[in-house]
């Protein structure tokens, strides 16, 4: 069992957004704005630094 103090976090954006591509990498389609979110970015705390880049389909 693995436990993470402090949790690690997803970040949660709402869709329509503009692409991040700095948090996000593009799905099968790239676009200025976010469609959807397949997996959205980890965090490693809160408001803390990035783990790994999430994936957005791009509109």
């Amino acid at each position: 069992m693995s436990v993470q103090d402090p949790p690690c976090v997803f970040d949660e954006v709402k869709t329509p957004a503009p692409f991040d591509t700095d948090r996000y990498r593009s799905y099968t389609k790239w676009g200025t704005t976010m469609e959807y979110v397949v997996w959205p970015t980890m965090l490693l705390n809160e408001g803390g630094p990035m783990l790994m880049k999430g994936v957005a389909q791009g509109k």
